[in-house]
């Protein structure tokens, strides 16, 4: 076989994007044609046209697409289309073989095509993924039975799975994830023995996983993940010799792994989190020396550690957190070379930390709270280079913090709280200049607490409440210029004056120095710390001063906060608790994201499932009726935060007016905040485009919802053009 291809261009995924919505007709055509020897080159040239004719005005980079018999003019030399030379009869002419229309901004839904289509009989590779197709998979879609790749991912499909889907039996590669189809499984997949990959996560799949599943011996990649799959896992997945990754977290899967599972040698990543599976898991499941994610978070499992993640060399990410596992943690683990992330938070773990923790120099997350571990914590952790975070919390370590602690340069969380630890605080720890997150509460800890501690000046949140230390409360606290979350300094043996340097942490929200033994007056100071934007447009006078410049400079303040938090923060953070009680200013009403006691950090390798969490009136309602929390969450409370800086106060009702409104624009304006002066002409286009964002905003659909990333830029944008 010979190949010809140009790549695409996006003319063509827009012309496309009328055609593509029904290749279902097409191919019940293209089985007449095929019987009639119509795969002419010119026929199929005729049916592109045909597509191109659709389109009301044709982009000038398609002027290639000309009925002509000139050679340059073959469908084959166009963008996008992929043709191949194929024996038919005693000839070889040239079909179309590929139409790939990814990320072309198509609209519309699965219907009919031009009868031409039905041409092209060989066709093998069809990608229509990240678009916006609405509607069912139509089951005619069985009748491509050259299909090699089917990919529609990142649309907004809905309906079930069609079963015809199973004569499609040349498929190595079906992807209809991140859509929102219902329905079970069929089991007719498991027809598709040819199958390298299928992937069907987050969409709304019921039901149980087919026992024929476990047909698909080829399979290398199974993400079922974020569904509502019920049921137990097939005892036929221990068939699966060639799978590499499978991913079924964010279900209602229940009962005990099949045993087979310990059988699956080339396994790579395994993601079962946020299930209700029960039972032991599987001992022997690294004997095949490729594990490298473990992710069995949030169910149910009991027994112990398995024996084989002991020499499991290769793993890089090992999540048990949240279940009922037992054992001696001195025993069960090993010495890990490739080790980042391991979570065993939330468990009945026992023993002591042992030295060779300090062997795994890859390691950035070491998370063991809410154990029953005792024991020293040993000094060799400070050889942890890459370490980030270090949770220790909630177990009933005995002895003195370890001052090496001081050379973890990397270290962003350190969280000690609720243990036995004894002895001072070491000076050392003033080294850690990236440290963000310091919990040393509940313990019983004493002599002062160090000046050093002013040196680290990347620390949003300090808590040293509840243990024995004594002396003056060091006014090195006030350098700490990004506190922002939290200085808990509570009962404790503290005496003497507060120093006036506190008054400096101006971005701080909570602060607690209660049952100490302070003297003297508060300091003056202490007024210059910051209130949030909801006492502020609660104050008249207050409320005056923030004119509509300083709003919309607030808005695109508080959007470029959250755009962090999403894109730039690894992994993201996702807020979850965006209201006007936790955005705080500053003198110059410059606006700061406060608060992140509801945040929840997004892990690539497994689902973002929580309890409901957040304030009302600002939680998006999809989260009434799914667990699965997303950046698009925040995405909604930033809307309904734009629209209160906008009025003045909460929107409450108005924000189902302006659902049902046919002139919300109008609407808004009736209702604009009066106490500043009246917005100039350039400040009120400007306010009618932050509406415009609002609406963007507010949709009830997640996924149309725009990112937090793109309304920023957006916003900076549009101030940028109306500048000039």
């Amino acid at each position: 076989m010979q190949s010809k291809m140009r790549s695409a261009s996006t003319p063509l995924l827009y012309l496309c994007v009328l055609v593509m919505p029904s290749c279902l007709l097409l191919l019940q055509r293209a089985h007449a044609a095929a019987r009639h020897g119509g795969i002419s080159l010119m026929s199929q040239q005729k049916a592109l046209l045909h597509w191109k004719s659709t389109l009301a005005n044709p982009a000038a980079e398609m002027s290639s697409w000309r009925d002509t018999t000139s050679t340059s003019s073959s469908p084959c030399n166009w963008t996008g289309i992929m043709c191949t030379a194929v024996r038919h009869g005693r000839s070889m002419p040239w079909v179309v073989t590929s139409i790939s229309l990814p990320d072309a901004g198509i609209h519309g839904k699965l219907g009919s095509i031009p009868a031409e289509i039905g041409r092209l009989v060989m066709l093998n590779k069809l990608d229509l993924y990240q678009n916006q197709i609405t509607g069912t998979i139509p089951p005619e879609v069985g009748n491509l039975t050259q299909l090699n790749i089917l990919r529609v991912y990142k649309n907004r499909l809905t309906g079930s799975i069609p079963p015809e889907l199973g004569i499609l039996v040349n498929l190595s590669n079906l992807d209809l994830s991140a859509n929102q189809i219902a329905g079970s499984i069929p089991a007719s997949l498991g027809n598709l023995t040819n199958l390298l990959r299928l992937s069907l996560f987050r969409n709304q799949i019921t039901g149980s996983i087919p026992q024929d599943i476990g047909n698909l011996v080829n399979l290398q990649t199974l993400f079922l993940d974020e569904n509502k799959i019920s049921g137990s896992i097939p005892k036929t997945f221990g068939n699966l010799q060639n799978i590499q990754r499978l991913n079924m977290n964010d279900n209602k899967l229940t009962g005990s792994l099949p045993q087979g599972f310990g059988d699956l040698k080339n396994i790579v990543g395994l993601n079962l989190a946020d299930n209700s599976l029960s039972g032991p898991l599987p001992m022997n499941i690294c004997t095949g020396g490729s594990l490298r994610a473990f992710v069995m978070s949030l169910n149910m499992f009991n027994v112990s550690v398995p024996w084989s993640l002991k020499t499991c060399t290769s793993l890089t990410g090992l999540y048990l957190d949240g279940n009922q596992l037992t054992g001696d943690i001195s025993h069960h683990f090993g010495v890990y070379p490739q080790l980042r992330h391991i979570w065993l938070t939330s468990n009945r773990l026992s023993g002591s930390i042992a030295p060779k923790w300090g062997d795994c120099p890859q390691l950035k997350e070491f998370k063991l709270g809410q154990n029953m571990i005792t024991g020293q914590i040993p000094p060799t952790l400070s050889k942890l280079s890459n370490l980030v975070d270090l949770t220790l919390d909630s177990n009933h370590i005995t002895g003195w913090i370890p001052p090496e602690f001081g050379d973890l340069k990397n270290l962003y969380i350190l969280n000690l709280s609720l243990n036995q630890l004894s002895g001072p605080v070491p000076l050392q720890l003033g080294k850690l200049r990236n440290l963000g997150h310091l919990d040393l509460s509940e313990n019983s800890l004493s002599g002062s607490i160090p000046e050093e501690l002013g040196s680290c000046i990347e620390l949003l949140f300090l808590k040293i409440n509840t243990n024995n230390f004594t002396g003056k409360l060091p006014g090195a606290i006030g350098n700490l210029a990004s506190l922002q979350m939290m200085l808990d300094a509570s009962n404790n043996k503290l005496e003497g004056v507060l120093p006036k340097e506190l008054g400096k942490l101006e971005m701080l929200e909570f602060l607690n120095l209660s049952h100490n033994q302070f003297s003297g007056s508060i300091p003056s100071s202490f007024a210059s710390m910051r209130g949030s934007l909801h006492t502020t447009l609660q104050d008249e006078e207050l409320a005056k001063g923030l004119d509509w410049h300083k709003r919309a400079a607030l808005i695109n303040d508080v959007a470029q906060a959250i755009s962090y938090l999403h894109n730039d923060c690894s992994p993201p953070i996702i807020h979850r608790d965006i209201t006007s009680n936790n955005i705080l200013l500053d003198t110059n009403f410059k606006a700061y994201v406060s608060d992140f006691g509801t945040a929840r950090i997004l892990k690539p390798d497994t689902s973002n499932w929580s309890a409901l969490a957040g304030t009302y009136g600002y939680i998006a309602p999809e989260l009434s009726y799914t667990s699965v929390v997303t950046e698009k969450c925040d995405v909604y409370s930033f809307g309904v935060l734009v629209l209160e800086v906008l009025i003045g106060k909460h929107p409450r009702d108005l924000l189902q007016h302006l659902a049902s409104s046919t002139e919300p624009y109008t609407l808004v304006n009736k209702i604009l905040d009066q106490r500043p002066s009246a917005p100039t002409t350039i400040e009120e286009k400007n306010i009618v485009f932050q509406i415009k964002v609002v609406f963007s905003c507010l949709k009830a659909s997640p996924q149309a919802r725009p990112t937090m990333q793109e309304i920023y830029q957006m916003l900076i944008h549009y101030e940028s053009s109306t500048s000039v």
